[in-house]
């Protein structure tokens, strides 16, 4: 099987519904955002660094990220619910689990923070602003499935939040300081 079919040659694809749209349709645009963000998870997976635990939470998301393209492309319900059976609220709360259990570990946080560290901080940060900007992105997602798209744009929202408490537990554990943002520098 050929990897290129020359079918998007004229600046259209179809949606899995079947749907042939432009290119620079927002659906498109959505599903991009999706599929930047699941590489910056691939990119954050690559570091060897990373315990079980976080990764089995990020190899979760990266196959969550791969539903929420799946739901933003209009797939047939019916192979949605299929899909979704895997994607609970449960994905929410073992983040915000996460979450408390690393933050208990750092120094409060007094000050903005910029994005640096160590390699595992960076990439976590790196993949932290690819998930804004799916979350960005799927803030109007009209989904025939309403409940579904908002349990969507909470993880995304939690998941942020963990993958900024993980840059800076990374930071912590390899004896760095979080960058610090200062004003006029």
């Amino acid at each position: 099987m050929k990897i290129y079919t020359k079918k998007g040659d004229k600046g259209f694809t179809s949606l899995a519904s079947g749907q042939k749209v432009k290119k620079d349709n927002c659906l498109v645009e959505d599903i991009g955002s999706l599929d930047e963000f699941n590489s910056s998870l691939g990119f954050l997976l690559a570091e060897k660094n990373i315990s079980s635990a976080d990764r089995q939470l990020l190899e979760r998301a990266q196959n969550n990220c791969f539903f929420f393209g799946a739901v933003v492309a209009q797939a047939n319900p019916k192979i949605l619910q299929s899909m979704r059976e895997g994607f609970t609220e449960k994905d929410t709360v073992n983040l915000e689990k996460r979450i408390d259990l690393l933050t208990a570990k750092l120094p409060p946080l007094k000050d903005f923070i910029l994005p640096g560290g160590c390699e595992l901080a960076a990439r976590a940060h790196l993949a932290r602003a690819d998930c804004r900007k799916a979350e960005r992105r799927l803030v109007g997602l009209n989904s025939e499935i309403t409940d579904l798209a908002h349990e969507i744009r909470r993880y995304l929202n939690r998941l942020s939040d963990y993958l900024f408490t993980l840059a800076r537990y990374s930071n912590s554990q390899a004896k760095l300081t979080d960058v610090i943002w200062r004003k006029g520098l």
